[in-house]
């Protein structure tokens, strides 16, 4: 008998039995793909099947009914076996009846030796008189076909759907009040714009059995050439290379055979200065995968988060990113060992972060920070009718409100802009939007830098539907962030001492404390620092007595200045 052949990059490769791609709904109302394959062999007229993820009793059922309507259609075969084959990553059970029609369909071009056309895709139900049956999930399944297919089959009067979505109300700063309304959806409509999928509805087998024997090509791999950029990203570039200073000693510090720390380490190594963020992203991915700790980070993040809120800032766009990865170190919920490096990541951000005389108003902060975070609990909940539950943009939604409750508005904006990025993300994007990335630069230090790793991503995927949706994050994120604080007015900075000297010692007190105190701790009582620790904690200190001689060689600074905080670093 002959065998099948398998999916590569969610395209159907016809081997020698009818196979083809159904879509799925899994526990999140996510739509997820499952690769069907169907063989008849000699045999006692059976029902049979192997499948990868478990199947439920609704899918059993529904493999019997398609079964006996192809019978009617194409002849008995009695004498044969018939053999499902189910086979979906990252799924745990399959169940439901609306893969019969596809079931149905794929035995039918068994028998004919017809070949299923690897274009088009189709959902829907069978009942034992061959009558089509509609299904729940339309919108999420055609989001799912949508990697590979042109065309997507549903059943007749399912192209438009209502759904209840929710909407908030913001009566006041920080107090959001849900209220719910139904929404007409027009699936044809949204797949075509948002997908370029097309959704023609059958309403009998013949009209499907017909659509998906054509001769329709799948959609061909995303393809794009990395553009050449001219600008350099001096500081993320800086920030990337103690991130990966900082990996390579931790790395090397540990058993060679840790080949998770390792392989993150070697692919930093491999990307150029022009991805200055994923160089750094990987870093820290080596680093946090070479430790093993206990130590908690609470009580130095928070000291942090109140220095950092005692000081204005005329770097905002800066400050927001940094503030993000305090926020991270304070709230998420990751290891002591990823607190840590986002706390350190966060110390070495603000060292980099720009001084002058004007400042923005922190109230018009906290304003366009309630404003997003109201803008994202929307968008995530109208993700969730198209894509299902996005625990990214969840989790981004809930860390934003934390923040804004902690009085941090830089990470409570910017975490709120994430949750609006990881939604949009989630409902995926047409190849336009994601050909424009590769030709629009951002303003923004950091927003172009999340731009060129969106640009990596897309480049590097293989078609990874996972790594394509973190591409489309971090293309969102650019666009988010870019311009964000444009509207604010300026104001001068109301420091009564000099804001220079404000600035360096509360470089010198997150510097040393952060490394004193997190990489010290090694348990109850007294600080233990092992000897990595020292050299960690004598290169923090030379980095601010670097910055204190560049501060005093442009006169921004007196010596008499100088002295006083380098004598205040010997000391720590």
């Amino acid at each position: 008998m002959r065998r099948p052949a398998f999916l590569a990059f969610l395209m159907l490769s016809i081997g020698f039995s009818a196979g083809l791609m159904v879509p799925a709904v899994d526990s999140n109302m996510q739509g997820v793909l499952v690769n069907l394959t169907c063989e008849l062999v000699p045999g006692h007229g059976r029902v049979l099947v192997t499948t990868d993820p478990y199947i439920g009793v609704g899918t059993q059922e529904s493999e019997r009914t398609a079964t006996a309507v192809a019978k009617t259609l194409v002849g008995n075969f009695s004498d044969k076996d018939v053999i499902f084959i189910f086979s979906a990553a990252n799924t745990g059970t399959i169940d439901g009846g609306s893969a019969g029609m596809a079931m149905a369909v794929c035995l039918m071009s068994e028998i004919n030796n017809d070949t299923i056309s690897p274009g088009v895709s189709i959902t829907g139900g069978i009942d034992s008189a061959g009558r089509v049956m509609q299904v729940a999930g339309i919108l999420q399944k055609a989001k799912a076909v949508s990697q590979f297919a042109r065309v997507f089959l549903i059943p007749a009067g399912q192209s438009k759907t209502v759904t209840y979505a929710k909407e908030f109300v913001n009566p006041r700063e920080g107090i959001y009040i849900e209220e719910a309304r139904p929404v007409e959806i027009d699936i044809a409509e949204y797949a075509a714009e948002n997908w370029n999928l097309s959704i023609v509805e059958f309403t009998n087998i013949s009209q499907a059995y017909d659509w998906m024997t054509k001769n329709i090509t799948a959609r061909p791999p995303f393809q794009f050439a990395i553009p050449k950029f001219t600008r350099n990203l001096t500081r993320v570039n800086e920030l990337a290379d103690m991130s990966v200073a900082r990996a390579q000693k931790l790395v090397n510090g540990i058993d060679a055979n840790d080949s998770i720390a390792l392989d993150y380490l070697n692919k930093a190594a491999k990307v150029g200065s022009d991805f200055p963020y994923t160089r750094a992203n990987y870093a820290f991915l080596a680093a946090v995968a070479s430790q093993t700790s206990l130590e908690n980070v609470d009580s130095v993040a928070n000291e942090m988060s109140k220095q950092l809120q005692k000081f204005e800032t005329s770097d905002p766009y800066w400050r927001a990113e940094t503030e993000l990865r305090l926020s991270w170190a304070l709230f998420k919920d990751n290891s002591f060992i990823a607190k840590k490096d986002w706390l350190l990541i966060a110390a070495n951000m603000f060292a980099l972060e720009r001084t002058g005389n004007r400042t923005l108003d922190i109230g018009q902060v906290k304003k366009l920070a309630n404003q997003k975070i109201l803008e994202a609990k929307e968008a995530v909940e109208q993700a969730k009718i198209v894509a299902g539950e996005s625990r990214s943009a969840e989790e981004a939604l809930t860390l934003a409100v934390k923040s804004y409750d902690a009085d941090m508005y830089f990470a409570a904006l910017y975490n709120a802009l994430d949750a609006i990025a990881w939604a949009d993300a989630s409902k995926g994007a047409s190849r336009a939007y994601l050909q424009s990335v590769f030709s629009s630069p951002k303003t923004d230090e950091f927003s172009e830098a999340y731009r060129r790793h969106a640009i990596y991503l897309l480049t590097h995927s293989g078609g990874d539907p996972s790594l394509i949706e973190t591409a489309i994050f971090s293309a969102r994120r650019a666009d988010l962030r870019e311009g964000v604080f444009g509207d604010m007015k300026n104001l001068p900075i109301s420091f009564s001492l000099p804001a220079i000297d404000w600035k360096l010692l509360l470089i010198l007190v997150l510097g040393a404390y952060t490394a004193r105190n997190v990489l010290g701790k090694r348990k109850k009582g007294r600080a233990e620092l092992t000897e990595k620790d020292m050299i960690m904690l004598a290169e923090s200190k030379a980095r601010a007595v670097k910055f204190l001689q560049e501060k005093l060689k442009d006169k921004e600074i007196t010596r008499e200045t100088y002295v006083k905080l380098v004598r205040e670093l010997e000391g720590l």
